[in-house]
Order: C-alpha cells, then sequence, then structure tokens
C-alpha cells in the first residue's frame, strides 16, 4: 500500500470508521513502514497535547485531529516566515515533565495568536480562563527573557525520513513544540528536575529510577528505589551520518551510562557479545562494506585488531553466541529465493552447519543447544516465536512458543526459561516475555512510545532496550520484577536507520527493526 493511502486513511483510522478491509491493509502497513508509524504516532500525539487546549479554547468536546494537524501546521507557517522569528522551546524533556499544562502556558504567553488566525470563529475568544495560571503553577515551570530564536531544522521538514537519535524530531515519533511568544518578549521554559514521561512511585525520583508497566508481578521487599544498577556491558550500533563517515558505527556502554567507547571498525552493526569470559573473539558483528573487511559476520576483539569471517555471505546477519562454546547461529538470506534459513558457525571460521529451517533472529538457550527465533510453519502460517534443537533438525524438533505475528527480535535469557521479545499487537512496539514452553506470557512495558531490541542482562533479572520515551531515541534498563526502568543514554550521535542507498537497501530499505542489541560481562 503506497504511504499516500496511509496518510489519507489515518484519521479515518484512528476514528475507527474505516471498512474492516482497508483497516487491516492500514494496520499491515504500518507495521513495515517506520514512516507511516511515524504518522500515526504524531496524529496520536496531536490529540493528546492539543486536545486539551483546544477544547479549552473553543469550547469542542472533541476537537478532530485535522483541526490539531492545521494547527501545527500554522505554527510552523509562521515560523518560516522571514519577519516571524520562533524559538521551539519547551523541549523533549520539558514535555515529558510538565505535558499539556506546559502547553497551556505557551499558549497563554501568545501562541493562541497563530491559532486564532487559522480557526473560523477562535477570534472571538484570546483569553485562557484565569484558573490556568494556578493549575500550571505547581508544575515548576520558569519562564525567563531569551534574545535569541532558533527554529529546528527538523521541525521545518516535517517529511523528513531518517529517525535521529536525540532530536527534537524522532522519526516513528515526533512531539509538537510550541512557541512561548509571538509578537512580543520571547521566552523559553526551564523545568526543575523531575523524572521523564513516566510515573513515580514513592522516592524513585530521587533514586534516578522511574516506573513501568509490570501488571502480575511481586515487587521485591523493601524500598524499590534501592535497587542497584547491573554491570556488563551493552552493545549497540548507530548510523553516522557525518560527512566523510555516512556509516554505522558501533558503541559499548555500561549499564549506568559512564563508559561509553566506540568499536574501532567503520560500518558494522548488529553487535552480539559473547557471555563466554574466555572467549577469544567476544564480539561478532555484521560488517557492510569491503574496503578494510569481508561484508560478512565477522567475530573480533574488542580492538578490531583479530579478526575472522565465520560466514561467506553478505546476507549472513543477526547472529548470538552460544553460551558454552564458541559457535554463533545465525540467519542469512543467501539463497536466491531471499527466505531467511538458519545456520551455525563456529567462531574461529572453521565449520559451518545448515539447520534447515526458514526462520530469523535466533537466540541461543542457556544450554546452548536449544533455540527461540522468528518463524512460521512450513505452510506460512501460524507466525510467531519457535524453539528449536541444533540436533534434532526433524520438523518435529521444532515447537511454537507462542503464535503473534507481529513477534520479534526473542532473547532467551541466560539463567532461566524466560524469552523476552517485542511485538505490536495494539500497533504500538511494547516488550513482552513468555517462557520457552508457551506458557505465562506477560506484558512488560506499555507506554505510548516505541519499545524494542530487548536484550537480557547476564544476571537475567535485567532488560535493555531501545525507546523514544521523553520523544528521544536512548537506550534504557528494565528491571523486569520490579518494572523500574533507568536510561542507560540518550542517542545524540547517530541515527537508528540508515540511509536509503547501497548497500543498505538490496533486499528492501532497512529498519530499526533489523538492529540487534547485545548485553554481556565482558
Amino acid at each position: 500500500m503506497p504511504i499516500r493511502h496511509v496518510d489519507k486513511f489515518i484519521e479515518a483510522y484512528l476514528d475507527n470508521q474505516l471498512s474492516p478491509k482497508i483497516q487491516l491493509q492500514v494496520e499491515n502497513h504500518l507495521q513495515e513502514c517506520p514512516l507511516c508509524t511515524d504518522h500515526l504516532y504524531e496524529a496520536k500525539r496531536l490529540r493528546r497535547e492539543l486536545g486539551p487546549v483546544l477544547r479549552l479554547t473553543l469550547g469542542q468536546p472533541t476537537p478532530p485531529s485535522r483541526l490539531h494537524m492545521e494547527v501545527k501546521q500554522a505554527l510552523q507557517e509562521q515560523a518560516a516566515r522571514p519577519w516571524f522569528r520562533i524559538n521551539w522551546v519547551a523541549p523533549i524533556r520539558v514535555f515529558g515533565a510538565v505535558g499539556n499544562m506546559a502547553l497551556m502556558a505557551a499558549l497563554a504567553f501568545g501562541a493562541f495568536v497563530v491559532i486564532r488566525g487559522y480557526i473560523p470563529g477562535a477570534a472571538l475568544i484570546y483569553n485562557l480562563p484565569t484558573d490556568v495560571s494556578s493549575r500550571v503553577a505547581p508544575l515548576s515551570v520558569q519562564l525567563v527573557s531569551t534574545p535569541i530564536l532558533m527554529i529546528d531544522n527538523a521541525a521545518k521538514d516535517p517529511n523528513s525520513q531518517i529517525p535521529k537519535a536525540g532530536s527534537g524530531r524522532n522519526k516513528l515519533g515526533d512531539t509538537l513544540n510550541l512557541p512561548n511568544a509571538l509578537g512580543g518578549p520571547v521566552v523559553t521554559a526551564k523545568s526543575t528536575p523531575v523524572a521523564r514521561a513516566t510515573v513515580t512511585e514513592g522516592n524513585d525520583q530521587q533514586n534516578g529510577y522511574s516506573s513501568s508497566i509490570n501488571s502480575g508481578r511481586d515487587r521485591p521487599a523493601g524500598n524499590p528505589g534501592s535497587l542497584k544498577l547491573p554491570g556488563g556491558t551493552i552493545a549497540y550500533a548507530l548510523y553516522d551520518p557525518t560527512p566523510g563517515i555516512e556509516a554505522f558505527r558501533t558503541y559499548f556502554i555500561s549499564p549506568d551510562g559512564k563508559d561509553l567507547r566506540q568499536y574501532p571498525l567503520i560500518d558494522v552493526s548488529e553487535p552480539a557479545l559473547s557471555p563466554m569470559a574466555n572467549n577469544e573473539y567476544p564480539l561478532a558483528v555484521r560488517t557492510w562494506e569491503e574496503k578494510s573487511h569481508p561484508r560478512t559476520i565477522l567475530t573480533t576483539d574488542f580492538s578490531s585488531h583479530d579478526q575472522t569471517a565465520v560466514a561467506n555471505y553478505w546476507e549472513d546477519a543477526q547472529a548470538d553466541w552460544s553460551p558454552i562454546e564458541n559457535r554463533i547461529i545465525f540467519a542469512s538470506q543467501r539463497e536466491s529465493d531471499r527466505i531467511w534459513r538458519l545456520y551455525t558457525a563456529w567462531g574461529d571460521g572453521s565449520r559451518e552447519d545448515n539447520l534447515f529451517r526458514e526462520g530469523q533472529s535466533p537466540t541461543f538457550a542457556p544450554d546452548g543447544q536449544r533455540f527461540a527465533f522468528e518463524s512460521c510453519d512450513k505452510y506460512g502460517t501460524s507466525c510467531g516465536l519457535w524453539r528449536g534443537h541444533l540436533y534434532d533438525s526433524s520438523e518435529s524438533g521444532y515447537y511454537q512458543i507462542l503464535e503473534e505475528r507481529s513477534a520479534k527480535s526473542p532473547d532467551w535469557s541466560p539463567v532461566g526459561e524466560k524469552i523476552v521479545y517485542m511485538a505490536n499487537p495494539n500497533n504500538n512496539w511494547d516488550l513482552f516475555m513468555v517462557n520457552s514452553d508457551g506458557s505465562d506470557m506477560q506484558q512488560l512495558t506499555e507506554d505510548p512510545a516505541i519499545d524494542g531490541l530487548p536484550a537480557w542482562s547476564p544476571d537475567g533479572e535485567w532488560v535493555a532496550f531501545i525507546s523514544n520515551r521523553g520523544d528521544e531515541w536512548g537506550l534504557w534498563i528494565l528491571h523486569v520484577a520490579s518494572g523500574k526502568l533507568h536510561q542507560t543514554i540518550a542517542f545524540n550521535n547517530g541515527y537508528l536507520i540508515p540511509e536509503d542507498r547501497r548497500p543498505y537497501n538490496e533486499h528492501g530499505k532497512r529498519s530499526w527493526l533489523d538492529e540487534q542489541i547485545s548485553w554481556s560481562n565482558n
């Protein structure tokens, strides 16, 4: 379905006014198109952020999303005029802290001048009710004058297709930035330190934690804020658009956000850290260019001095290490039909085995023999998460764990039978957990933002994932038992999605869903 069809139907989709057939087409396309998902989330956010203001000023019980879009477009058009200079204030963290009340405060200081010029009858209403200021005051928002006005380039370009991590505009998620004043003194908003866009409990805020959904699970005894951040190393990759680089970079960081370092090789992604302490090659990466190394899966040390190509095709991807031996399992589209299939190889490149099973995103169990992966049955139905065994490649050796077509990026706990994965059964990517036998499925996160690419901590108590919570892409960790969240780092130095060019689009445009992160004690 072309993107314009999703744009055309997005308002009717949110209002449940589509026929079942069209609704299914839209939902299927949204699962595959990050840009279209962005339009959906933008419409949802505009309803959430502008809805209270428009209801307050216009007296409409439920202002339509089209009105929200017109208001935002009006603000952008005004900002583009040479005589009009505007500061997109109340940045992402402020919105995460004070939400709609900050919008009301901004409108109270002049932004409604723009709105009333584009909405019939709005000129009859100018002043907000006098009780607005009393409702905003407890939020500790200070308005201070500033003589310099700037406009975020991303905000000028609503058609930008690359999600910049850490920018004011994130594809797959965007927030509305309102001016604080029009035609008068310009103000910027400062907020006192508060929790991010999640609800805090007790004194968690003072301990650097925020709360996530944790339904159906008991919290640990004692003060939940006393949890200590875990150790180890988390690996992730971002696309660096800097002229002259324009390639993937892989990074390592400790879960507390310290000790950020960069892997020396350029244009490698999909990092997989070995859980074995004595592994000569503790890292596996997918390479994208052939100038300095083969374009395939490499196993390497952290300095990149020792490198071994363990696979033979550039389509090989999604490696995961065995916890008991120097072996990786991976997926590949190397066959002419471009169907994903599963393989294993020794970390020194000495041997490769075909598992004769269609699937992708494989992950080893703690015993190093079983593995979970994304797949369907031989008829192309019953899609979801499956389980297999290295030494039983017969059809009966495979067992379906979960039937959920949107389930992706499974990661098997290194200490038990829990498998964490991402899915969007309700048109929003969240984290879920299920036993390896398919029992006790639990939802770990429930947030309007995108949560995905989960990876277990070495002790099996935390899960790392990427998210655009607070409208900035970053790396987060979740304590599974208590539901406590901690942001490890905001991605300020790259994009999740590369440019739409070779070699990243040779079998279709690369999505953030194609990446992976990894966590180990190394």
